[in-house]
């Protein structure tokens, strides 16, 4: 890669990255037929169609009313593109856009939601229900890699910029005490994609700052009296801790302070510094250290995935005998 200044570091928003989409595609027009850049603006149009199509106009457009990026090709077949970078879908837009884009542009549309940036459960759980077809980093670094030797520095620059973006992920390449932002959610991503593909992870909020951590093996352990619980794992800040979810807010410190006392019969739990508050609470941490590392630091990732599987089956053979213990623990409060 060229070691020239490159626009794409300083120009990192998700206009620029507009941006660059919109002139790559423009290369699919026919005039620029017998180019690399043609071919993989051809590539890009067939992947967001899922076929070939056989292009006699194409018309591109960027910030067309709310739309990110319009493709018009035919007259009658538009590619509507929401661009993200790290950002996520909110108040109701895919929706909306949907809507406004099936009234002003009928025919064939296609609605595609680029994401650059790391990618939750939740969010790839919302698209296949809006019916927007995802395409993310990877992809797009398939069909860039494919032509990487072309000699066009807009090109060059882009492709590098998203490599590094793509390195960020990589927890294995840096020591796990400098993990970072980005180190933390590729090892998470693994972590659901590998080991624990009910989990979920994102930002959890608490009144230190909050963290970055990744939830699962999600239990009901309550369903009474107006209430209901659910237990969970969470791991995040270096710790593993167990956690309860209580919609009512009058039981929730009962539940909680309740669940650390069970948890500590059943596996000689540590309590946390102080309790937490409100709907979701830790009340007990697990007793190891799940973490291990090499000589030089980097994180053993299998170790560690069977730590955390260990810690995990635990729980559930245990599953039982703890929603037994609570009930009765709440049972006993109520009578009394």
């Amino acid at each position: 890669m060229s070691t020239e200044p490159n626009i794409f570091y300083f120009a990192t928003s998700e206009l620029s990255q507009d941006g660059f989409i919109c002139w790559l595609l423009s290369y699919a027009d026919n005039n620029y037929k017998g180019l690399a850049l043609h071919n993989i603006a051809n590539s890009l149009i067939c992947k967001f169609t899922d076929k070939q199509i056989e292009i006699d106009t194409i018309k591109v457009e960027h910030q067309k009313g709310n739309i990110d990026i319009l493709v018009t090709i035919n007259d009658n077949i538009h590619i509507i593109i929401e661009d993200k970078i790290s950002c996520s879908e909110h108040n109701n837009q895919l929706d909306r856009y949907k809507k406004l884009c099936q009234e002003l542009y009928p025919g064939e549309n296609y609605f595609i939601y680029f994401k650059t940036g790391a990618i939750a459960p939740t969010e790839r759980t919302l698209l296949e229900e809006k019916k927007w077809k995802l395409f993310g980093r990877e992809d797009f670094i398939k069909i860039l890699k494919s032509e990487e030797k072309i000699d066009n520095v807009i090109y060059r620059d882009y492709y590098a910029r998203i490599l590094d973006l793509d390195s960020k992920y990589k927890f294995k390449e840096t020591p796990f005490i400098k993990w970072d932002h980005f180190n933390w959610i590729g090892f998470f991503i693994r972590l659901n994609k590998e080991v624990f593909p009910d989990g979920g992870w994102g930002y959890v909020p608490n009144p230190s700052g909050g963290f970055m951590g990744f939830w699962w093996n999600q239990i009901e352990v309550y369903n009474k009296n107006n209430t209901t619980a659910y237990l969970y794992m969470l791991l995040g800040g270096n710790q593993l801790s167990y956690n309860v979810n209580v919609d009512n807010k009058t039981q929730q410190s009962l539940i909680r302070n309740t669940c650390y006392e069970i948890m500590n019969e059943l596996f000689e739990a540590s309590r946390p510094k102080k309790f937490g508050k409100g709907k979701n609470m830790a009340f007990a941490h697990h007793k190891d250290d799940i973490w291990v590392c090499d000589e030089n630091g980097f994180l053993k990732f299998e170790e560690v995935c069977e730590n955390l599987k260990q810690a995990t089956s635990a729980l559930s053979e245990k599953k039982d005998e703890f929603i037994k213990c609570l009930e009765k623990h709440l049972c006993n409060e109520t009578e009394q």
